[in-house]
């Protein structure tokens, strides 16, 4: 039987979020955190809140962003994700990421004036979440926003490049973005959904740290849901980072609905036995009191555990409808039925054929949302034939997947789908085998690398996953660079220090070439610049002496080039300018004899930095000038800004305060 979408129950729940929601629009901004572990109702509560709230307020913006396991690795995904929507980008969204066509209205008509704001107030943020610029240029093209879009890309191309440090990066984007949502809640209310950040990644957190101490004064409401067991386990053998800061911001009166039953007071107890009674009524009208209880003590109230418990007595024969609905016909055997959610599981899982069971199994290895015709290549089944599997048998009928929009590349559009809820996928992925994990990882990027092809550097995380796991070393090693990049072009270098090693790791375990080689040049020279962001200078000096080494073997003048400048800026770093001035004078020569004038330009820049830091400040001046004319003769705007600030700190050494105005100005 397909069990009705309808919400029952939690009426006490919505009472307390509809409170807090009206302290927010009088400008008390709120954080909220809806917590339960699996199938306890999290997400559909907080979606049927903002449903009833868009509702009551005509003006109510919703945008959620979503936290998942491989987004550890992404800085700021759930608000990447949030800033999109804001910004209109809801065409192929899941309908549960809009709320309803209402909200999706609402952010089509917010979004020309979302953008207009961001880039007045906030550029550094669309930088940061990685939103793509060509959607901001479109959305202000549609608009006629000129003047808007020479800004942008005036911004992109002088101030965007230029490099901070980890935490001072952090607290800027911090502020940035705590000032973009005053100006944009100035214009209409927010409500944000940051979901499951149990998978947060560690720049979200800290952005919610500031968030929740800060949105005071504001019209914005932020609720964030997680599971507490995921939390109170840690992460990589360490506390978790979302318990210090949710033990912070409850001290700032930050508020918590917990759903767990085991945890509820009385008067909870008596809601949930309620939300049992009015869930069967809706689904199974007619079954009596004694059944409703029995279900309701047997599940203590999770709300997945009671859907699939009364759905596995269903499929026993236990209950049958008839034309007066539906009655109990044969005595429940207490000792048969499973105890927990996951037995549930298993045991739905078990009466499947065989031929849905591996279907399944391969599906849940991609991940919680998924490719059909992925799925059919691993399977070796014809692509329609498994949509119509996917659509009609797993998902009408056995109520286990649904869809979840098409994904368009240049020569195929890709059918998505996703588990009806993420347990279904655990308990899956948990019967693999290691053997069986390991043939599906690989056959998996196999074929996701075959379906992208060109565009395959849009998946190039992905990939990298699961040739890892799929223990294909030359997979790695075809997209790992393509990845370290893309983590470090959004500043996540934490992340690209762990994929660079990853790939170091890959590559160790293949024969020696000169393309290995190269590569492992390349993943060492982004790693540099992961190491250089995050301050592990004896590190990256480490690292560097190694392989500027591997470039001169491989007598490549390009790469060692590279290295040379990274050599020189870990000394430098390291307060070490003579060490820092006898590199660069080689990689000058270099760039010389290559005759590239922006290399020269750069390296030019690099040495007066050397020169300021010994104190030689007339001598730093003379090397910032040389770059300064070339600078001008190439008109590199992003150059001439940092030499002209370069060039003002070496008169401040010196000094020459007006002299230093001048040059900042």
């Amino acid at each position: 039987m397909a069990v009705k979408q309808v919400f029952v129950g939690r009426e006490r729940q919505l009472e307390e979020l509809f409170a807090i929601l009206d302290k927010a629009l009088k400008g008390q901004g709120q954080v909220v955190f809806i917590t339960g572990e699996t199938g306890t109702g999290k997400t559909e509560l907080a979606r049927e809140f903002f449903r009833r709230a868009q509702e009551r307020y005509k003006d109510l913006i919703v945008a959620i962003g979503e936290c998942t396991p491989q987004g550890i690795c992404f800085p700021y995904l759930p608000f990447s994700e949030i800033m999109a929507l804001l910004l209109g980008a809801v065409e192929g969204k899941p309908k549960e990421k809009l709320i309803s066509p209402e909200n999706q209205k609402r952010l089509r008509g917010f979004a020309a004036k979302a953008a207009e704001i961001a880039i007045e107030f906030s550029p550094e943020v669309i930088a940061a979440f990685n939103v793509p610029l060509g959607l901001i240029m479109k959305l202000l093209t549609a608009t006629g926003r000129k003047k808007l879009q020479a800004r942008l890309e005036s911004w992109r191309r002088a101030e965007a490049p230029q490099r901070m440090n980890g935490e001072f990066f952090r607290e800027r984007i911090s502020g940035r973005f705590i000032n973009l949502l005053s100006h944009l809640a100035a214009q209409t209310p927010l409500a944000l959904l940051l979901d499951d950040l149990q998978w947060a990644d560690t720049h979200s957190i800290g952005l919610l740290s500031y968030l929740g101490r800060r949105l005071n004064g504001h019209r914005v409401l932020v609720i964030g849901i997680f599971r507490p067991h995921d939390v109170a386990a840690g992460r990589e053998g360490e506390r978790h980072p979302l318990e210090q800061v949710y033990n912070e911001l409850r001290r700032y009166g930050c508020h918590t609905l917990n759903l767990d039953l085991s945890e509820a007071v009385e008067e909870e107890r008596e809601e949930i036995w309620r939300f049992v009674d009015e869930y069967i009524d809706a689904n199974y009208g007619g079954l009596d009191g004694g059944f409703k209880r029995l279900i309701a003590e047997r599940t203590e109230g999770n709300a997945l555990f009671v859907v699939e418990l009364v759905r596995d007595i269903e499929e026993r024969g236990w209950i049958e409808q008839d034309g007066a609905g539906w009655r109990q016909v044969r005595p429940i055997e207490l000792e048969e039925l499973p105890d927990k959610i996951e037995a549930v599981i298993d045991e739905r899982l078990g009466r499947l054929p065989d031929e849905f069971r591996h279907i399944l199994a391969a599906a849940s290895v991609e991940g919680e949302e998924f490719t059909a015709q992925v799925v059919a290549r691993v399977q070796g089944m014809a692509e329609d034939e498994m949509v119509d599997i996917l659509a009609d048998e797993l998902g009408r009928r056995h109520q286990l997947v649904v869809e979840a929009g098409q994904y368009e590349l240049p020569n195929i559009v890709l059918d998505l789908f996703r588990f009806r809820h993420t347990l279904f996928r655990e308990r899956l992925y948990e019967r693999l085998t290691k053997a069986q994990r390991r043939m599906l990882h690989a056959q998996v990027g196999e074929a996701l690398e075959a379906l992208y092809g060109e565009e395959s550097h849009r998946i190039a995380l992905s990939l990298v996953r699961h040739f890892h796991k799929g223990r294909d070393y030359e997979g790695v090693t075809r997209h790992v660079l393509t990845a370290a990049r893309g983590f470090a072009a959004g500043h996540a270098m934490e992340a690209t220090e762990a994929i660079c090693r990853l790939g170091r790791e890959a590559l160790a375990k293949l024969p020696t070439s000169e393309e290995n080689l190269r590569l492992r040049v390349d993943l060492d020279l982004q790693l540099a610049k992961a190491l250089d962001f995050l301050g592990h200078y004896d590190d990256g000096l480490e690292l560097l002496i190694e392989t500027q080494s591997i470039a001169e073997q491989l007598d490549d003048e390009e790469r060692i080039a590279r290295a040379y400048h990274w050599l020189g800026t870990m000394h430098w770093r390291r307060g070490e300018n003579d060490e820092a001035i006898g590199i660069w004078r080689k990689q000058l020569a270099l760039a010389e004899e290559l005759e590239d004038r922006a290399e020269i330009a750069n390296v030019c820049n690099s040495l007066g930095l050397a020169y300021d830091g010994k104190g030689e400040h007339d001598r730093a001046i003379e090397w910032f000038k040389k770059s300064l004319k070339i600078s001008e003769e190439l008109e590199d705007r992003v150059g001439l800004a940092r030499t002209y600030n370069n060039i003002g700190l070496a008169y401040d050494g010196k000094g020459e305060h007006d002299r230093a105005i001048e040059w900042f100005k």
